[in-house]
Formats: C-alpha cells, sequence, structure tokens
C-alpha cells in the first residue's frame, strides 16, 4: 500500500469549515498547522 493511499483527501474529511471545526476552533487549528511545520522542518534540519 501506497502512503497516499493510506492519506484521506482533505475533501473526504469535509469542508473547510467542518475541518477547523474538527480541531475545536480556528485558534486550534491554526496551532495544529504551527506544530506541524515545526515539526517537519524540525525532521528534515
Amino acid at each position: 500500500m501506497s502512503l497516499s493511499a493510506s492519506i484521506k483527501s482533505i475533501q473526504d474529511i469535509g469542508t473547510p469549515v467542518e475541518l477547523i471545526h474538527s480541531f475545536g476552533s480556528r485558534a486550534q487549528y491554526l496551532s495544529a498547522l504551527r506544530d506541524l511545520k515545526n515539526q517537519f522542518y524540525r525532521e528534515i534540519a
């Protein structure tokens, strides 16, 4: 199984509003994105 086959598409999760609400709030969504970005760059640095 390829990696792309195991990752859900954003469209499968729902609308952008539904995605943000799944994190609890816009602030929590943005925080999660920052954390993901920081983790990604920490791994490749």
